[in-house]
């Protein structure tokens, strides 16, 4: 798979995938953070249809700039994520990869809130 470089807009729609065997746990958000929706999906290729038509429909919020850009991001644990990496590559899709290191570093400072 090709590797590109980008730097996530002001105005992108960020859809955060925790990858499951069975289903996987779906949250969008705007750029600000504001969790827009969230579900859950089972791991077959409708659902990944559906996932796709979802984060499209929220990404399309107009603001004065236009239409956001949608943006997946999951980490890369087990080899489900070269699947899911590879049906948003066939459909044109930005995605990051996020190393699974990273994510439990930040939940590792979160709980440090005493």
């Amino acid at each position: 798979m090709e590797t590109q470089e980008f730097r996530l807009g002001t105005q992108d729609t960020i859809v955060g995938i925790d990858l499951g065997s069975i289903e996987h746990q779906v949250v969008i958000k705007d750029a600000e953070g504001k969790r827009l929706t969230r579900f859950r999906i089972s791991h077959s290729r409708e659902r990944m249809d559906e996932l796709f038509r979802r984060a499209q429909v929220a990404g399309k919020s107009q603001d004065a700039e236009g239409v956001r850009q949608v943006v997946f991001a999951f980490e890369a644990t087990g080899h489900i994520w070269e699947a899911v990496a590879h049906y948003l590559q066939e459909h044109g899709q930005r995605y990051v990869i996020v190393n699974p290191l990273a994510t439990f570093r930040v939940r590792e400072v979160r709980q440090l809130s005493r």
